[in-house]
């Protein structure tokens, strides 16, 4: 039987902040999804800078998408492309691509998602978007066009070495939507040498809580309860706040992967405890943005 909120964890990481008032603070305190996502758009919204503001506007594409705000996804993906047309970078450029390639084809515009992955040649970027795809094509009911989008992600993914440390974790989760339990194996061992070998602490933790989710998407929750447990552990390593917002909601995520939706919603919860005020527009949208996903599954 699953457990019902043994995660603590913020309470004696982060002291209650002396912000309490601010109106965030009313979501947390009982999250729901609707609640998290709007306050994510909110923030992002509010980013001063052109080209970190298309970055949080893509991520909130995305969730908004997995969350079923199939046209809200779409306008905040058109709002991102729009303010990342300036970037120059081949990776940082391919990277936006891929969030808006996942916005898009969550929200049910398979074939312009399809179209959008050749506007990047970055590997990083072609494995994220060809394993968003995969992840909706089999969401929409197109398995055998899942599996194919699959093995472009993990080609693509051969190439890619500086970055695999963050790269790995997520792809175990695409291949937990896919309902490729062997793949999720396959992954979560590959992106956890790496991450160990990397020793930092939040790639550790991030394979490890990316496992968890996985794990439980394809119905392993003992295996799911293990990995929990062992983030849950490696998440006292971690000081930066928003690094904390977004592993607990790795955390969030996979109990309400595995049906415990309390559990999770008891999770997000506790971000209360961090000072989010003390935090840029950026880091908010981030951490709300994470914490959406973690709630999108738990609704």
């Amino acid at each position: 039987m699953r457990r019902l909120v043994p995660i603590l964890l913020l309470f004696w990481l982060v002291p209650s902040p002396a912000h309490g008032t601010a109106h965030w603070y009313g979501c947390l305190a009982e999250p729901t999804y609707r609640c998290l996502i709007d306050h994510a758009a909110a923030e992002a919204k509010q980013i001063p800078g052109r080209v970190p503001r298309a970055y949080a506007t893509a991520l909130v594409a995305g969730a908004q998408a997995v969350g079923g705000l199939a046209d809200e996804a779409r306008g905040s993906a058109e709002d991102a492309r729009l303010l990342g047309a300036i970037v120059s970078d081949v990776a940082d450029y391919g990277f936006l691509v891929s969030q808006i390639v996942w916005a898009r084809a969550w929200a049910g515009d398979l074939d312009a998602a399809n179209d959008m992955l050749g506007w990047t040649s970055d590997p990083y970027a072609l494995a994220l978007g060809h394993a968003a795809l995969a992840e909706a094509q089999s969401r929409h009911g197109y398995p055998e066009f899942a599996e194919r989008s699959m093995r472009w992600a993990m080609e693509e993914a051969e190439n890619v070495r500086a970055d695999r440390g963050t790269l790995l974790p997520y792809l175990a989760i695409s291949h937990g939507y896919i309902g490729d339990a062997e793949g999720v194996h396959r992954l979560i061992a590959e992106a956890r040498k790496v991450s160990d070998a990397d020793g930092a602490p939040y790639g550790r933790t991030l394979a490890v809580a990316a496992g968890a989710v996985a794990e439980a998407m394809v119905g392993h929750n003992e295996d799911s309860d293990a990995l929990l447990t062992e983030a849950e552990a490696r998440l006292k390593d971690i000081e930066d706040e928003t690094d904390i917002g977004v592993l607990a909601s790795h955390l969030a995520w996979a109990l309400a992967e595995a049906g415990d939706a309390e559990g999770a919603r008891g999770v997000i919860g506790q971000l209360g405890q961090l000072d989010l005020a003390s935090l840029t527009y950026q880091r908010r949208a981030l951490i709300f943005s994470y914490a959406a996903l973690a709630l999108s599954r738990a609704q």
